[in-house]
Parts: C-alpha cells; sequence; structure tokens
C-alpha cells in the first residue's frame, strides 16, 4: 500500500488530496493545525479508518513539525510522496492589506508570517521527511502561478506572490540536493481552484484539480525534478 503525508489537509486542495488519496487505496497520514476543527477532514478519514490518520502539525513551528513526522515514523517504515500544502493567502491576525498591499499598508511581520508558513514551513516539512522520502519518493509543493516571476505583471498580494516565488526556489535547490537520495521534488500549480482561497468564481473544482495534480505525480521522471508542473504535466515558467 502506497503511503502519503499531505499537510494543510482540513480544508480545499489537501482535504481533496487526502479524498482521492485514501479512495485509491492509499495509506494517508493527513495533518493540521487543529484536528479537532477539522470537521470535514474527520468526516473522510473516518471512511477509512485502516488507511487514514490525523496528526497535528503547525509548520511555523520547527519542533511540531519535527514531532508529527516522528509519530509518522512510528506508522510507516518509508513515505512515497508527501504533500506539501498548508499555506496562508494573508497573516490572519492582521488586516489583510497589511500583506497583500497595496505598498503603503505593507507591514513587515505580516509579510514575513506569510513568507515563513509559506515558504519556511515547506523547507521545515522538507527537511524531517526527506529520510522518509529516500528512496524513491515524491516532495510535491503545492505552489501558484501567481507566483512566477516570468508572469509577474500584476499584483495580487504581496506577501502571497514573494512566498510562492521562494517556494518555488526552494523547489529549485531541494531537487538538486535531494538527487542523490533518489527523491523528486516538483511544484505543483493546481490553477484557480474554488476553495476558499481561490474564491466561487475560479474555473476548476478541486476535485478536477487534484485529479490532474495525481496524474502529473504518477507519470514524474527524474528529469523533472524541479521544475513547476501544472495539471496538464506541462512545465510553468517561474
Amino acid at each position: 500500500m502506497p503511503t502519503a503525508l499531505v499537510t494543510g489537509a482540513s480544508r480545499g486542495l489537501g482535504l481533496e488530496w487526502v479524498r482521492q488519496l485514501l479512495a485509491d487505496g492509499w495509506q494517508v497520514t493527513a495533518t493540521c493545525r487543529d484536528p479537532s476543527r477539522a470537521h470535514a477532514l474527520g468526516a473522510v478519514t473516518e471512511q477509512h479508518p485502516e488507511q487514514a490518520a490525523i496528526t497535528a502539525l503547525d509548520v511555523d513551528d520547527p519542533a511540531d513539525v519535527r514531532a508529527a513526522v516522528a509519530r509518522v515514523g512510528q506508522r510507516v517504515e518509508k513515505l512515497d510522496l508527501v504533500v506539501s500544502n498548508a499555506g496562508i493567502w494573508a497573516d490572519p491576525a492582521r488586516e489583510s492589506e497589511a500583506s497583500a498591499g497595496p505598498l503603503a499598508s505593507l507591514d513587515a511581520e505580516a509579510v514575513q508570517q506569510v513568507v515563513r508558513t509559506n515558504a519556511v514551513g515547506a523547507l521545515s516539512v522538507a527537511q524531517v521527511t526527506a529520510p522518509l522520502l529516500a528512496g524513491g519518493g515524491v516532495l510535491a509543493h503545492m505552489t501558484s502561478g501567481v507566483g512566477s516571476l516570468a508572469r509577474a505583471t500584476f499584483v495580487a498580494c504581496h506577501a502571497y506572490q514573494v512566498s510562492k516565488a521562494a517556494l518555488n526556489m526552494a523547489t529549485r535547490l531541494l531537487a538538486v540536493e535531494l538527487a542523490d537520495d533518489d527523491i523528486t521534488v516538483v511544484a505543483l500549480d493546481p490553477g484557480w481552484v474554488r476553495t476558499e482561497l481561490g474564491g466561487a468564481g475560479a474555473r476548476l473544482d478541486p476535485e478536477e484539480s487534484v485529479a490532474g495534480l495525481r496524474g502529473v505525480v504518477a507519470s514524474l521522471s527524474r528529469e523533472q525534478s524541479g521544475q513547476v508542473l501544472n495539471r496538464r504535466g506541462e512545465p510553468v515558467a517561474f
């Protein structure tokens, strides 16, 4: 039975990853900050009691990440897939303009919080899951098209866009560093998806987006490690 860890699994794309992986027979550890409030996630995992586990994991706290992944290591000997999905659009503790903009309203601490969660948090997850992924695993970072430097022609959210650009660079660097451990590292652009973050007007539903991304992961080659790929498997300029 293949094994996976999904961060940020309480809703949206993370929840859909968990739902689809479990339906296809994977053993999945789903993580979120507060499992007691993740009612939708609990409902999904209750349908697969032999395959699913939920554990608390706050990507902003490196000690918490280490403890959570240690619990995963007690449950499985290795991981075939890590979906590093945890992320925020804006600092939830402040007015959205403090991290989204315009420039005059930006607050340094608010911007730092988004970058810390979306980029540094992903590095923390990579650091502690790499030993479990060694020998053929895939580390998939959930990125965004608005993090592309090549396509940066508008301002949607300063902090979020900066954080995803940083995540894309981390993907490239980790692909180089982890190549000798036979770990494939990619960043996946899900498209504009109807989630709490994407909004009701988005073009894609989570099921369609994740189904496409799962197909990309299933057909990955080592030569694609370090790339940003969309749900059709096409490279995204970044």
